[in-house]
């Protein structure tokens, strides 16, 4: 939902003739798309038990860092 949210963000940002409209663009896109963010990290902190907590949040901020950076 956030990230078709931010669509027309995107859409200001390409085709914005002004760098600083473009920027404020990207960083509206930004905020929203990576909305899901948060809630996953609150589930993982809840659904996991304590000892592991922060292994799972390091592996899953990998996970998402990694195949990020393939895309």
């Amino acid at each position: 939902l956030g990230t078709l949210i931010g669509l027309p963000f995107i859409a200001l940002m390409l085709l914005s003739p002004d760098f600083n409209l473009s920027v404020v663009g990207l960083m509206v896109e930004y905020l929203l798309a990576e909305c899901w963010f948060a809630p996953v990290i609150s589930v993982l902190q809840s659904a996991l038990p304590h000892r592991v907590r922060g292994h799972g949040i390091g592996i899953f901020t990998f996970t998402t860092a990694l195949s990020g950076s393939t895309a």
